[in-house]
């Protein structure tokens, strides 16, 4: 199933993340959600929303760090909301410095999620950093096929 929709481009759901026992919530709903969970994906738009773009939260002691598949350089939607959300639960944030999407693609779920059974101190090792390779397209497909791996499916 999850090579099919990688492959097709279809964007992850938040059935598809519920799947994988991951936990995740909008965007106006981190405080809430944040507290007792390692890891959290989240969605950019507020509630009741359709969906904006999605990241991996790992929560590490009372720092938040922040895994955006399109790297630390995005511009959010919804940052400020999201922000304030993880600070008024007492905690720091920290993004983190890859960026493993390419830009014109719709994986961020699917990154997200495969973030989120990584964990924050595996990333670096799995997926390549687009910003730092030679060429960032074929930098991304290797990334696409890695989240295929991933999940268990074979080209």
């Amino acid at each position: 199933m999850a090579f099919e929709a990688l492959k097709d481009r279809r964007e992850i759901t938040s059935q598809d993340i519920e799947r994988h026992g991951v936990p995740w919530c909008m965007t106006d709903e981190v405080a809430e959600n944040i507290r007792n969970k390692p890891v959290l994906i989240v969605n950019t738009d507020l509630s009741g929303g359709p969906g904006i773009h999605w990241l991996c939260l790992f929560v590490r002691d009372n720092e938040v760090e922040i895994f955006d598949p399109l790297g630390p350089e995005n511009k959010r939607s919804n940052w400020d909301i999201l922000l304030e959300e993880i600070r008024s639960s007492g905690m720091g944030v920290h993004i983190m410095p890859i960026r493993a999407q390419a830009k014109k693609s719709s994986h961020c779920g699917w990154f997200s999620l495969a973030a989120a059974r990584l964990g924050p101190d595996a990333l670096a090792l799995v997926f390549a950093d687009v910003n730092k390779a030679k060429s960032a397209s074929r930098t991304a497909l290797g990334n696409v096929k890695q989240l295929i791996r991933m999940f268990g499916y074979q080209e």
